[in-house]
């Protein structure tokens, strides 16, 4: 009955998850990475402070491919709007 979940675990699981889901899903992969902060900040073990940083790290990559797409979605409508296709 006195059995203690193990948060830090989950706080790892989450942070490479973030990172995963960064690189594919930005908005996914944040909110991943915010759960995963949470979740890894109430436990002070060596497995919570390595979830803490994927936690971050996941995060950033999130952002940075957010920025990412939105500057390629930017640049390629700019190029494609560009373009004289023929009209039927």
């Amino acid at each position: 009955m006195g059995d203690k979940i193990d948060l830090g675990l989950a706080g790892y699981v989450l942070g490479m998850t973030s990172i995963i889901l960064g690189a594919v899903s930005p908005i996914a992969g944040f909110i991943l990475g915010v759960v995963g902060l949470n979740v890894s900040s109430k436990e002070k073990t060596d497995l919570s402070k390595r979830g803490t940083k994927l936690s971050k790290i996941g995060m950033v990559v999130s952002v940075i491919m957010f920025i990412l797409i939105l500057l390629i979605t930017y640049f390629a409508g700019k190029y494609f709007g560009q373009l004289n296709f023929p009209t039927a």
